[in-house]
């Protein structure tokens, strides 16, 4: 998805749940239909705009540990690395990834 647009369905996600609720809520308390209606678009606004905050820094802090990831741990290229025979392989059929020890037979 490109930058922005998981802000974006955040945001909309929760101003469609803002009215949704600001609807029931009036109907419920049996406030006239100008009156519902009114008050579910300010509801609409105000938890898009709370969405769009929450989902920018989500996706903010999405990114940012993506990036601390991939600056540890940068995937291999092809052609590079151990081979699977090969005697550097952190696997090991019998004691598990990285050879730590526990057996993997029952």
């Amino acid at each position: 998805m490109p930058t922005g647009s998981q802000t974006k369905v955040i945001g909309a996600c929760t101003g469609l749940c803002g009215f949704v609720i600001a609807i029931i809520a009036g109907m419920s308390a049996g406030n006239p239909t100008d009156v519902i209606l009114s008050r579910t678009i300010m509801a609409m606004i105000c938890t898009f705009c709370t969405g769009l905050a929450v989902g920018a820094l989500a996706e903010h802090a999405f990114g940012a540990g993506l990036n601390a990831l991939r600056a540890a741990a940068p995937l291999e290229t092809a052609g590079q690395g151990s081979t699977p025979g090969s005697s550097t392989s952190s696997f090991n059929a019998t004691t598990g990834p990285a050879g730590d020890g526990r057996s993997r037979a029952a």
